[in-house]
């Protein structure tokens, strides 16, 4: 009854990420605490391989598949929350767990393939946008910057076609209204 999977492994500093995500207020089952060999998994990830917080998952990492003189074994980690954002992508294709778990995965070192920040305000497009510019321009590639709206957006796009579509359906429903207004006076002016 083994099952598998490939979702996206993040790590985090939770005393850190309370400032830049809101992980911790998702989490709905088990507790947010990513101390030791531990993760947080989606609801949806969850929901369809049955994980409830306790149980352990076998985590293999890219480097347990490169052709090495070495042999890595997989890493057990057991699930200490479950989280719900309503995103169902995001619930099922994110697992978080500790940097230093994250790093050991993928034999990083002390490095790490993102770092995230939030920037004051940052709810607004384009105090982001401009954030973004001014960090991009210090960075030398390989590294980039990537706003929320950027990283979000299907999401975003989703949400403009609901809102058209809506525009739509609400400006048809005004003119079928305003045709019943009118031919209700009409035949009423009529008949006196």
């Amino acid at each position: 009854d083994r099952k598998a999977f490939t979702p996206y492994v993040k790590g985090i500093d939770p005393t850190r990420d309370r400032d830049v995500t809101a992980l911790e207020r998702f989490v709905r089952r088990g507790k947010y605490d990513l101390d030791g060999q531990s993760v947080i998994v989606g609801n949806e990830l969850a929901r369809q391989f049955n994980i409830n917080p306790g149980d352990k998952i076998t985590v293999y990492s890219p480097r347990n598949f490169q052709q090495r003189k070495e042999v890595y074994l997989p890493m057990e980690l057991t699930v200490n929350g479950i989280f719900d954002s309503g995103l169902y992508e995001y619930d099922l294709g994110i697992i978080f767990t500790s940097v230093t778990v994250a790093q050991e995965l993928y034999n990083l070192g002390p490095g790490v393939h993102e770092i995230a920040a939030m920037v004051e305000g940052g709810d607004e497009p384009k105090r982001c946008q401009a954030a973004a510019k001014l960090l991009g321009a210090q960075l030398k590639a390989p590294l980039r910057v990537e706003t929320w709206m950027q990283r979000n957006k299907k999401v975003l796009m989703a949400v403009q076609v609901e809102k058209n579509v809506m525009f739509f359906i609400l400006f048809f429903i005004i003119v079928v209204a305003a045709f019943g207004i009118c031919s209700t006076l009409i035949t009423i002016t009529i008949q006196k």
